[in-house]
């Protein structure tokens, strides 16, 4: 289960300038603090993996960045695939959307209501092209159509990454 911390008023210039020890990463929604669970190994597995395919394509793939999405919000996606031909700050913590073509998301049971009905609000409003859900090895391709995603097909990820599925 996440933890949410209410507050209301934090910036994310707030929240980076924290000094934080270990590796949790933090979340923030609309000026609330949100820290996810710790992740189930296979998710880790699986975003590397996802990660790896788009990089043997030649695309800019990136585990674990953040996505600033204003002054009191940002995202972590499990993958970020950067728009063809768009260069990132590799010193930044985060990345403007309209360098973002793609999200991907790994759902594991503590983050399905926010993968699926949270954010894929969030990245719509931020105007990031294609939203992907990888859920027990089925990928939900996910386009934006004027201000919400509408899903083109399920892939098994398998035949995904064997190069099936028309995706890339």
């Amino acid at each position: 289960m996440w933890i949410v911390v209410p507050s209301g008023d934090l910036t994310v210039e707030t929240v980076l300038s924290l000094k934080r020890t270990g590796e949790v990463p933090v979340e923030l929604h609309e000026g609330t603090l949100r820290i996810p669970p710790p992740h189930f190994w296979w998710r880790q597995k699986t975003a590397t993996t996802v990660t790896r395919h788009f990089r043997q394509l030649g695309r800019a793939a990136l585990p674990g960045i953040g996505i600033r999405l204003g002054e009191r919000s940002y995202r972590i996606p499990d993958v970020v695939v950067l728009r063809a031909g768009v260069a990132f700050d590799q010193d930044a913590l985060l990345q403007e959307p309209e360098k973002v073509d793609m999200v991907v998301e790994v759902v594991e049971p503590a983050s399905a209501d926010e993968d699926r009905l949270v954010k894929p609000h969030v990245y719509a409003r931020a105007g990031i092209p294609n939203y992907w859900i990888v859920d027990r090895g089925v990928v939900s391709v996910n386009a934006l159509r004027a201000d919400r995603y509408v899903p083109l097909r399920e892939v098994p990820l398998e035949e995904l990454l064997a190069g099936g599925g028309g995706l890339g």
